[in-house]
């Protein structure tokens, strides 16, 4: 069951209370019903979430009483936390799948940690390329906005997936990765140092890291991928 809450206006008495408990009371969806007039609010339980429009015609006829989602501050900050969970969910499913399936892999097969690394960077890397190759024009476009070799060279947009494929599918196969760090390195640094750059300036521009596919806003989280993708190929080198 969802808890909805909505300010009333235009109610001013027991007698609006009355009026509006008997109309919404009608209404199948609504469970729990309890309308207040100090403050003048509707509270009530629902199977699915109702929302201020619905409402409003429900009251249409009584022509004096309207609703508005009630502002309250706890509320509105466990909704922004959702929507920027929900928001980011695509991202964490890809870490999270591509940290936690190659776990298994080495603990079944008693691996070291090492392993893990190249599963991991492997994985997350094709991952990413095959993202970016859905539309491989757009995302070149969105990448440009921020990278400084791809705002130099609208071109390089077009090439990097293909990096992060070349060096995703040698890490999972165990192949030259030394020298894999060090091109993810070479890549990475550019764009990490571009990402910097727009957000001390405050620019608001589409991460293109999931490609174009996912609306995703460039922030720090962009910055802590690619760090980690850095600290791990530094590892794997020294």
């Amino acid at each position: 069951m969802i808890h909805q809450m909505f300010k009333v206006k235009g109610m001013t008495c027991d007698s609006c209370v009355e009026k509006i408990s008997d109309i919404l009371k009608t209404d199948g969806q609504i469970v729990n019903l309890h309308v207040m007039l100090n403050p003048p609010q509707i509270h009530f339980d629902s199977d699915e979430k109702i929302d201020a429009e619905k409402i409003n015609q429900k009251l249409a006829p009584l022509k004096k009483y309207s609703v508005e989602v009630d502002q309250n501050p706890e509320a509105l900050s466990q909704e922004r936390v959702s929507a920027k969970f929900l928001k980011y969910m695509p991202l964490i499913l890809l870490f999270g799948l591509s940290a936690g399936i190659p776990a298994i892999h080495v603990l079944m097969s008693h691996s070291n940690f090492e392993q893990w690394m190249y599963q991991f960077m492997g994985v997350t890397l094709i991952a990413l390329a095959y993202f970016k190759l859905l539309d491989l024009s757009k995302f070149a476009e969105a990448f440009s906005t921020y990278d400084p070799i791809a705002m130099k060279f609208h071109k390089y947009g077009n090439i990097y997936p293909f990096f992060e494929l070349i060096t995703g599918t040698g890490f999972v196969l165990g192949v030259a990765v030394k020298a894999l760090s060090i091109l993810v390195i070479l890549f990475l640094l550019p764009t990490t140092v571009g990402v910097v750059k727009a957000l001390k300036q405050k620019r608001k521009f589409q991460c293109a890291c999931l490609g174009t596919a996912f609306n995703l806003p460039l922030t720090k989280v962009t910055i802590v991928e690619n760090i980690l993708m850095i600290t791990m190929s530094a590892l794997i080198i020294f």
